[in-house]
């Protein structure tokens, strides 16, 4: 099949399966004599791996490492059972981050009664000054 339908039968625009190709986390699709790339099983299959890893979160470095794992004869599950748990930590402490990002947020929305005060003297952006007290590490 061309580019165009393995990008309706992934879900993936054709920029980005040409952008994989290009980074060398598909295999190589043969090219016919007029230089169109012709898919296979295969490439769809790597496809549709590489598009359901990226929704869990995975970069495509990480993703590139995954799909080397899944064809690697002397790699065992718990390889790959120590990238996701190395994932879920990241995402564990993104989920931190982002909570106390959300506090912080919210404290400085209640500092703030809004109205015609002048943004200069707005506790909001004062928070955000050199020395303010925003609650976050500088």
């Amino acid at each position: 099949m061309k580019i165009g339908e393995a990008s309706q039968l992934t879900g993936l625009p054709i920029d980005t399966i040409r952008y994989y190709e290009k980074r060398g986390l598909i295999t190589e699709p043969e090219r016919r004599y007029s230089g169109y790339r012709v898919f296979e099983k295969q490439q769809i299959d790597e496809l549709r791996f590489i598009k359901r890893a990226h929704e869990l979160g995975f970069t495509l470095g990480e993703i590139k490492d995954l799909l080397n794992l899944r064809v690697d004869d002397r790699a065992d599950c718990s390889k790959v059972k120590r990238k996701a748990e190395e994932k879920y930590q990241h995402v564990t402490d993104k989920i931190r981050d982002l909570e106390r990002i959300r506090d912080v947020l919210v404290d400085l929305i209640d500092s703030c009664a809004g109205g015609h005060v002048p943004a200069d003297q707005c506790p909001i952006l004062k928070a955000m000054e050199p020395g303010g007290n925003n609650g976050m590490v500088e």
